[in-house]
Order: structure tokens, then sequence, then C-alpha cells
């Protein structure tokens, strides 16, 4: 009947929240006492609660019963996909107190914060590094494992991340996306645009000063070449 009712007698101790049954607060008190009763057999890990670990088998046996109406894609949980549906409907109700910037999912957010905080909590086993994403820190122990699942479909060279073989096909596809905004030159890597850019930042602070009258050609040749004999590079006309 307090299905009905609505009245809620049994309550945590620790948060408060309230149950119509006491079987409902014996399981909530696992969250608590990280009582994790139920175990994966395929991989070990636990849960406080058996529904849980039925939603978490889905992952190992491949089962997808929550289907998206824009998109191909499918998903083990009801949650994953009411998630997932806000990249169709551009809603984002989760924003940054810092900068404003708005996210589809608080775990987003979360991740984004620590960006504003320096919080780096994942530390790789192998070395000193740490991140501020799970993500990244799954991606650098690559390096340790020697793992390169991304391959060029043109030469067949491997790589850790999906980024650097992107970067990578542009070499095949003649691709140049990072333009110079102060001349017509473009770059493969952004990482190259901006050495490149150190030369009209050097033609700015000190050739301009020296020669008002030199032309622009002249002004940016002087700076690539003072920036060549300073960093031991050779220039070439």
């Amino acid at each position: 009947m307090r299905n009905h009712s609505g009245e809620k007698p049994f309550r945590c101790g620790h948060c408060g929240k309230q149950f119509t049954r006491n079987s409902s607060l014996t399981h909530h008190m696992k969250v608590h006492s990280d009582g994790k009763l139920f175990t994966c057999t395929h991989c070990g890990k636990q849960f406080a609660r058996h529904i849980s670990l039925n939603a978490h088998m889905r992952v190992h046996a491949s089962h997808r019963p929550f289907h998206c109406l824009f998109c191909p894609k499918q998903f083990t949980r009801n949650s994953s996909l009411n998630h997932h549906l806000r990249s169709h409907s551009g809603d984002k109700p989760y924003e940054c107190p810092e900068c404003n910037k708005q996210f589809t999912q608080n775990s987003s957010l979360k991740d984004h914060l620590r960006l504003h905080t320096g919080e780096r909590p994942f530390n790789c086993n192998h070395c000193s590094k740490q991140f501020s994403r799970n993500s990244s820190l799954v991606h650098h122990l690559k390096v340790h494992s020697g793992d390169k699942p991304y391959t060029c479909q043109h030469c067949n060279k491997k790589f850790a991340k999906n980024i650097g073989l992107n970067a990578h096909m542009r070499i095949h596809t003649a691709a140049r996306p990072f333009s110079c905004p102060h001349c017509s030159k473009q770059f493969t890597q952004n990482s190259n645009l901006n050495v490149h850019m150190r030369i009209h930042n050097l033609a700015n602070q000190n050739s301009i000063a020296t020669n008002p009258n030199a032309n622009a050609a002249s002004i940016v040749t002087a700076a690539a070449v003072a920036l060549a004999s300073s960093s031991g590079e050779k220039h070439y006309k």
C-alpha cells in the first residue's frame, strides 16, 4: 500500500534518502558501506546491486537493446541512450561555472572542470605522467604497451592514437588545413604553423623597428634567417 500512498518510512542515516521498503534501504546502504557483493564472472568487476551487474553484463554479451531513432547507434542502457539523444537535440544542460561552456553530459562537465582546477587524478603506473581524463591515460598507456591499433590504408604505417593517423593521412591527401593569417602558407599540422608564426612575430618585434622602409618580403626573410641561426637550423631560399 505504501507504493500508492507515497509513504517512505525507511530513511538512510547517511544521506537522508527514503524508501518504501526496508529491503530497498538495505540495498542502498551498500553504496555507503562499499559492499560490492555481485561480481562479474568475465572481468571481475564488482557491484553493490544485482541489477547493476545485469546492466554491466550486456557489455560482454554485446546486447544493446536500446536503439537511437535518429542514427544506427545502439546502447546497453536506456540512460546511455538518453545522453546520446542530446547530440541530436542539441540540449546541453550542464554548464561550466567558470567559462559558461555547456555540455550534454555531467561527466563531460566534470572532465572539463579539471582544466580550470589543474587536477590530474589519473596516474600512469609506468612513468610519472598524470592526466585529467581517464581516456587520455588509456591513450597514453599505448606508448608503454606498443599497441598501435590505427593503421594507414595507404602505406600501412601504424599509430597509437587516431589523431596521429589523421595528421599522417594529410601526407597522402595533400590536405593543409592550417593557414597562416599573415601570408599564404599552409601546413599539414598545427605545430608546424606555430613554428612558422615565430617568423612573423620576430619580424614584427625587430625588423620593422630597425628598418621601417623595408618591404614585407625582405622583413620576413630576414626574420627567418635570424630564427634559423638562433635555433641552429638551416635556412633555404
